[in-house]
């Protein structure tokens, strides 16, 4: 019943990235047990590392193509616009004004961006794993913290 618990989280993990689909075997008794989720303990304790990587190179995705499309539709109108004009000062007591003038073309650039949910990348590759130096791996195939038996 054991075995099976660790197996569902084991297909659950999977699924959602966290050891990229590789296989290890470990042995049927307690130590394989054992070491199935001590593999699989490190991968969520790394966990919200890696979210917070994700989500901050996704934003930075978003926000860099916004103001792309925004300064380069401008360029694309007056060939003498600068850029760097964009990241000038507001002249006292406008900011706010032209904030709400644009918040509704704003929402609708980000809204017309897509996109695809982020992937999580945290996972070593095998060869990442610290079984490459040779330590005793009978019972270990190269690769995930939790396959099948």
């Amino acid at each position: 019943m054991l075995w099976d618990a660790v197996s569902r989280l084991d297909c659950a993990g999977r699924q959602v990235g966290l050891w990229r689909g590789r296989t290890v075997k470990y042995a049927a008794n307690q130590g394989g047990l054992a070491q199935r989720l001590s593999k699989m303990a490190g991968a969520l304790q790394r966990l919200p590392e890696e979210l917070e990587k994700t989500i901050k190179s996704s934003s930075r995705d978003l926000a860099q193509g916004a103001v792309e499309l925004v300064l380069a539709s401008y360029q694309a109108r007056d060939p003498n616009f600068s850029p760097w004009m964009a990241l000038d000062e507001f002249p006292p007591g406008t900011e706010d004004r032209a904030r709400a003038q644009v918040w509704d073309a704003a929402d609708h650039i980000v809204d017309s961006f897509e996109g695809s949910a982020p992937r999580l990348a945290f996972a070593p590759n095998s060869d990442e794993e610290g079984n490459a130096g040779g330590a005793d791996d009978s019972d270990v195939e190269a690769g995930d913290p939790g396959a099948s038996d």
